[in-house]
């Protein structure tokens, strides 16, 4: 395992919700050329995880470019976040399916999924086996949670729900790595306020 042992972080209290709009942000570039279907439903209120918000970056980056890659024809791709008290997010695309020999083999190194439509798709085989290890890291998990040819492929990620306080601050404490969280607020404002490039068909609602 050393691909994910060489990733250090240190794990933070954050909202999960800026994380996936900075997914979504990233993504944009390559949404537009494929001209695809990017959306988000975030809901309104703050879902604070513990984590490094690097690592679910990461995180969020692999399941967003598969999803764009794995489809035949314009991708559509939906992004939900739940929480607080359970926070997970789901990235659901409208792609090839993962066949049912492969739904827990795609998890580990150096597999890949060519499909005979798509023909060989370029990479290493390493990303969400490194996706899964890191979740794992921080007491999450990350799950295929269905899959099909018709209605795509739904993968679900999981992170601990950031211990709060009845004040509404999160408590601080010692992290997945033993350095202490950041302390932190609900009232967190929003990052990327000023919305999704329109061109991109990129479309985030909370």
């Amino acid at each position: 395992r050393m691909e994910v042992k060489a990733l250090t972080g240190q794990s933070f209290v954050f909202d999960l919700r800026d994380s996936i709009e900075a997914a979504i942000t990233r993504a944009q570039p390559r949404a537009l050329l494929l001209q695809a279907e990017l959306s988000a439903r975030l809901g309104e209120e703050p879902v604070l995880v513990e984590a490094d918000p690097e690592h679910v970056g990461r995180i969020l980056d692999n399941l967003l470019n598969n999803a764009l890659t794995y489809c035949v024809g314009t991708p559509r791709v939906t992004v939900s976040c739940d929480g607080p008290a359970a926070p997970a997010v789901t990235v659901r695309d409208n792609g090839v399916g993962v066949p049912a020999a492969k739904r827990e083999a795609i998890f580990e190194r150096f597999v890949r999924l060519d499909d005979d439509v798509l023909g060989p798709v370029p990479g290493t085989g390493l990303g969400l086996y490194i996706s899964r290890e890191l979740a794992r890291r921080h007491g999450g998990d990350l799950e295929l949670e269905e899959t099909g040819p018709e209605p795509g492929s739904a993968f679900t990620l999981r992170l601990p729900a950031a211990q709060v306080a009845g004040n509404g601050r999160a408590i601080a404490g010692p992290g997945a790595n033993g350095r202490p969280h950041l302390h932190v607020h609900q009232e967190v404002d929003p990052v990327g306020s000023g919305g999704p490039d329109p061109q991109a068909r990129v479309r985030t609602r909370r």
